[in-house]
């Protein structure tokens, strides 16, 4: 019997939803790019059972992301952070969504959370910068960059 098909196995069999078979089965069939949407409706169903399960909706806000569904990718990702407020990864992956759908304002701020959340976050600062320089907003720009010099010594 292949992974596959004890992880399904597992799933069908178990009197309480098995989340390491969910989320594993999820993972197996995401590596394989031709069965994303497969995975995806794994996941899907495990969060019926796990709702708050940070890594399943992280999981998930990735597929949807190479999917190019990127609202709800967002939507995954601040799941993620509203289940976990110290996810500075969660926060930068959903503010660079964000920042792609447009939304530059919401960015912006999603940016500087991650950066209250973790100061030392090189890419959170990068993207916040390029946003306040691409605005004129130069004070911004010394300011962010004046408390991540603080926080790395």
């Amino acid at each position: 019997m292949g992974a596959e098909a004890a992880y399904r196995k597992a799933i069908e069999l178990s009197p309480e939803p098995d989340f390491h078979a969910y989320n594993n089965l999820g993972a197996l069939l995401a590596g394989d790019q031709s069965r994303c949407a497969h995975a995806l409706e794994v996941f899907d169903e495990a969060l019926q059972h796990f709702s708050d399960a940070e890594l399943l909706h992280a999981n998930r806000a990735v597929l949807l992301e190479e999917a190019g569904r990127l609202e709800e990718a967002a939507a995954s990702y601040l799941r993620c952070v509203e289940i976990n407020g110290k996810n500075d990864q969660a926060v930068l992956n959903h503010a660079m969504l964000l920042e792609e759908l447009g939304r530059l304002d919401k960015a912006a701020e999603a940016y500087a959370r991650c950066l209250e959340i973790n100061p030392g976050n090189e890419e959170a600062l990068r993207h916040l910068t390029r946003l306040h320089e691409q605005r004129g907003d130069d004070r911004a720009v010394i300011r962010h960059l004046s408390a991540w010099r603080r926080s790395n010594g």
